[in-house]
């Protein structure tokens, strides 16, 4: 489990933990809303393609109307959590006119009891293979 391992490769990883609801990077939980949360595992179990912002809207939101801004402000925040922007997008793209999609690393393990979770590393660390981390512990 990540509170055993420690990732030293790089500034850019970071464990999304579905069970218990945390984005830990360095040893550290991040405070998300959850909401950003809620986006973040979207994006990232979506990783595949686009989700566009009707989409987003629909799971992150329940289909809950909410403004433009809302949603933007919570890719916003997602990015800040992340250490990414818009400009020089290493986790978070914008695919204009189509919707987001995460574009950094992702290799999933099945923890025991059958939770998920996720190693996230940025797309410029993605050379970077999951047997190249040193881990300790």
């Amino acid at each position: 489990m990540y509170s055993k391992s420690v990732i030293v490769a790089s500034e850019s990883c970071f464990w999304l933990d579905l069970a218990c609801r945390k984005l830990i990077s360095n040893g550290s939980v991040l405070p998300s809303e959850p909401k950003t949360f809620d986006l973040i595992t979207l994006l990232v179990e979506e990783r595949h393609r686009v989700v566009s912002r009707e989409e987003l809207n629909a799971r992150v939101w329940n289909g809950e109307r909410v403004c433009r801004a809302a949603l933007t402000q919570c890719i916003w925040c997602a990015r800040q959590l992340l250490g990414d922007s818009a400009k020089e997008s290493r986790f978070i793209v914008t695919q204009h006119r189509l919707g987001y999609r995460f574009i950094g690393r992702v290799d999933e393990q099945l923890q025991p009891g059958g939770g998920r979770l996720f190693l996230l590393t940025s797309a410029s660390d993605a050379f970077l293979g999951a047997t190249d981390y040193l881990r300790v512990g």
